[in-house]
């Protein structure tokens, strides 16, 4: 009883948010215009997560993912200048600033597949902040070896993301998102609180100088595939409380049935 009840809960928490995106705006059933009404439907559910983001919901078993925590990882780089070897752990890092992000375009267009989903979006400030233990040798002979807090901010980054929507069974559906981040800004800030070798207090000028190459190879792949998997998993829940024919009837015919059907599909 009180698992059927939750699952009712959840069902009126979705369509009410896909109501609220929605809107009371008439649509004529063209489908230039329904593309239209789906990319400000996106826009309106992007929106709406900021917050959840921030905040994360029980009733939708969403966890707060700002700041989003990472798992410990290894960083190694050879050949670097001046024979610079390095291996990096970074332990227990965190990434703020996701929900921190700006749509700046999305489009929807016909495709042979389905329907080609475009999104532009702008993340002014990211941060990845921990902890760091190193060790590294310069031409094989002089050793370095450090470890503290480590930051870094990444300025300006924008997330290139395509994907495909498709129809199942009357509802859009995203199976997969594809995103490729720009490089803006990096700065980098090593702490060398107990370095040690034969370049003592120059190691974390050294590792902030690498901050470019330690945000590209191992962190934007990893913001990359979180938001990959956010988005898709948040659009997904918002398009499973409408249907296709939402985007083209008015808001006041369907704005019933969404909210019973919705409520019927999880209680039966």
């Amino acid at each position: 009883m009180e698992d059927r009840m939750e699952r009712i809960l959840i069902a009126v928490f979705v369509a009410s948010l896909a109501l609220q995106c929605l809107g009371q705006t008439q649509t004529s059933p063209t489908d230039q215009s329904a593309n239209l009404k789906i990319a400000d439907y996106i826009v309106k559910s992007l929106e709406a997560f900021r917050k959840y983001m921030v905040e994360g919901n029980q009733e939708i078993q969403l966890p707060v993912l700002d700041p989003v925590p990472m798992e410990s990882f290894n960083y190694s780089l050879i050949n670097g200048p001046i024979g610079f070897r390095m291996e990096i752990t970074f332990e227990n890092p965190s990434i703020t600033g996701l929900s921190k992000y700006e749509l700046t375009n999305v489009t929807v267009t016909p495709s042979d597949n389905g329907q080609d989903l475009k999104m532009t979006i702008l993340f002014p400030h990211i941060e990845i902040k921990g902890l760091y233990d190193a060790t590294g040798n310069v031409f094989g002979f002089f050793s370095l070896a450090g470890n503290g807090e480590f930051d870094v901010v990444a300025s300006d980054q924008v997330l290139s993301a395509d994907a495909v929507l498709k129809v199942i069974n009357d509802t859009y559906f995203i199976e997969d998102i594809s995103s490729t981040f720009s490089q803006g800004r990096v700065k980098a800030h090593f702490s060398d609180n107990h370095g040690k070798g034969d370049f003592n207090g120059l190691f974390g000028e050294m590792l902030s100088a690498m901050g470019n190459l330690v945000f590209n190879n191992r962190l934007k792949p990893v913001i990359t595939a979180a938001m990959n998997e956010f988005t898709k998993d948040w659009l997904n829940g918002a398009f499973g409380a409408v249907t296709i024919n939402d985007f083209f009837a008015s808001s006041s015919q369907s704005q019933a049935r969404v909210m019973s059907e919705a409520v019927s599909a999880v209680a039966n």
